[in-house]
């Protein structure tokens, strides 16, 4: 596990963040010689790190190439998100059973935050925004259990996020309000349906981008 504060942290958030931005492309091998030399850190270090990206699904070891940037699937996109529609709804249905007031005042805020131009004009500060609201959501479900399976499925939605930027936001923070108010009023069959849509919003969207990042891949390759 990469503990906070050492500087395997350090090469851990950096790696994560070139691979996010394409720095390294789905299919490219990383060299546990080559990263220790750039990150000037020894080889157990970087094991660390390659250990900790292949458990949150962003590297793959594959038989005599060692760690890979972990290939894009279409297959893999829609297996994550029909998981997350079900988990996700039912996180939403039990927290809308809670009439948690406090809950409901911070999902409030980081809606009004998303709303905020300056917000939505920088794609990884909306993103990390969406990313709360969705885990202020499964965090205070009431159930650990299902809590800890929704964020472990999460983590792999983040290599797919290099082709995200384009993305309609507007639609998402509107769809956030209706399950805020739905939770807000304790219509909790309201708030499962609305979140089961909202996470089909988002994967029809996410596959929709991803054919078209493949398809320019392609052209690139002719």
């Amino acid at each position: 596990m990469v503990k906070h504060g050492n500087k395997a942290l350090g090469i851990y958030n950096g790696l994560r963040r070139e691979i996010f931005s394409g720095v390294f492309k789905p299919g490219q091998h990383l060299s546990e010689k080559l990263l220790s030399e750039r990150f000037h850190a020894s080889r157990p270090s970087i094991r660390e790190v390659l250990g900790k990206l292949a458990s949150e699904g962003f590297i793959t070891h594959e038989v005599n190439r060692g760690a890979i940037v972990s290939k894009l699937s279409i297959f893999d996109l829609e297996i994550i998100y029909d998981i997350l529609i079900r988990c996700e709804s039912y996180a939403a249905m039990l927290l809308a059973n809670s009439h948690n007031l406090h809950v409901i005042k911070k999902l409030k805020s980081f809606c009004e935050r998303m709303d905020d131009r300056r917000v939505q004009s920088d794609y990884p500060a909306w993103a990390k925004n969406n990313d709360r609201f969705h885990e202020i959501i499964f965090s205070s479900c009431g159930s650990t259990i299902l809590g800890e399976l929704i964020q472990n499925i999460r983590l792999r939605i983040h290599p797919f996020r290099i082709i995200d930027a384009g993305l309609e936001k507007s639609i998402y923070n509107s769809e956030h309000k209706e399950i805020l108010e739905a939770i807000r009023s304790g219509n909790a069959r309201s708030a499962e349906r609305l979140m089961a849509a909202h996470i089909e919003t988002a994967k029809k969207n996410r596959i929709q981008h991803f054919l078209h990042y493949n398809e320019l891949l392609s052209k690139q390759n002719e």
